[in-house]
């Protein structure tokens, strides 16, 4: 395939508004197995920064679905020079929106021609060699009233949370209490707060930051996100999610969770969203951790009638959550029909 020489930035073609927004449209419509390889030959960071919002859209249009993009922008420095834009023109609101989906897109593995991807590499990269998180941390303190903006690199971060050190690290910068105060600024900003739940189930997948999350209030936290934001389905699946992940292997966690009233928030929000198989796929996992080490929380469950909304949930959404369904009725010490698909009888095994 040809290539295409766009050097990032370059004053000479690039100075005109029209000729990015005509590209970037270009881009975004192309579909990925015809979109033009691009050789990035130099950096220069321009000094408009609508133009510089337009090249970095270009930038995520172009790699999206597309691993040989992405490794030739990442060989270019890439990386550092999304980053320098966005601390050039911190103040702008697109730029460092689009540099937050710029830098998303190294971290996806979404382009089907290619058998492995490098995303796990990029995201290390972004972390360890060009100290990602310290400055997406502090784009985040700068824009910390801003809803798209708080949005865009909270949903950033969690992409990039893909090793046990990195939770830790976003953690120690005082990630926890940036998640808590964004979601208390814009709590009436639903994309704002599913963005930072995810976020929070993110660091979460570390288990001592999983304790520091509980003794921050991280429980309260997600459950008045529950109970406040009942009618939406994203947000309630973003909270079964945290609250699984919170709970996994850690029966102290799950006493702190149903001290608070969690069997009756979770039914209700069953109830809300009984035909969003997301919702009741994560409620299940939920439900099986809650009780899984810590029987003795069953009761509380099928008192308020969680079985047979898993039951109709499964019926509704077999394909779905079959095995989340069944999980987590077995955990409820329930009736359940376990199938054993194969037991090793009346065939040989043959060298």
């Amino acid at each position: 395939m040809t290539y295409i020489f766009i050097p990032l930035f370059w004053k000479i073609f690039f100075d005109s508004r029209d000729v990015c927004n005509v590209y970037a449209s270009l881009m975004s419509n192309l579909v990925s197995w015809v979109r033009p390889k691009l050789a990035y030959s130099s950096f220069i960071v321009a000094d408009d920064e609508e133009i510089t919002a337009l090249f970095l859209r270009i930038i995520r249009f172009s790699c999206t679905k597309h691993e040989s993009n992405r490794v030739h922008l990442v060989k270019s420095n890439g990386i550092e020079h999304i980053m320098l834009s966005a601390e050039r023109f911190k103040g702008s609101i697109s730029v460092v929106r689009e540099a937050c989906g710029a830098l998303r897109c190294l971290t996806m593995d979404d382009d089907v021609r290619v058998q492995f991807g490098k995303a796990h590499e990029h995201t290390k990269l972004v972390v360890m060699e060009h100290s990602g998180l310290e400055r997406l941390f502090q784009l985040a303190r700068t824009h910390e009233q801003h809803a798209t903006v708080s949005s865009e690199v909270c949903l950033t971060m969690g992409k990039l949370m893909v090793r046990n050190e990195f939770c830790q690290q976003l953690v120690d910068l005082g990630g926890l209490d940036l998640i808590l105060s964004i979601t208390e600024i814009h709590i009436d900003k639903q994309n704002v707060v599913r963005q930072c739940v995810t976020l929070l189930k993110a660091i979460s997948g570390n288990d001592d930051v999983k304790v520091a999350v509980v003794k921050a209030g991280g429980i309260d936290f997600l459950l008045k996100t529950l109970n406040n934001h009942k009618s939406n389905a994203s947000i309630c699946e973003a909270c079964f999610a945290a609250l699984t992940t919170l709970a996994l292997r850690n029966p102290s966690h799950c006493d702190a969770i149903m001290s608070k009233n969690a069997a009756l928030l979770m039914k209700e929000a069953m109830l809300e969203h009984s035909d969003h198989p997301g919702v009741q796929k994560q409620a299940c996992m939920a439900v099986r951790n809650l009780v899984a080490r810590t029987r003795h929380h069953t009761k509380a469950f099928i008192d308020h009638g969680v079985e047979g909304l898993i039951r109709r949930a499964r019926e509704q959404h077999k394909k779905v959550l079959e095995d989340e369904s069944k999980a987590a009725l077995r955990d409820l010490e329930v009736d359940v029909e376990l199938k054993e698909r194969w037991r090793g009888e009346n065939i040989g095994i043959t060298s």
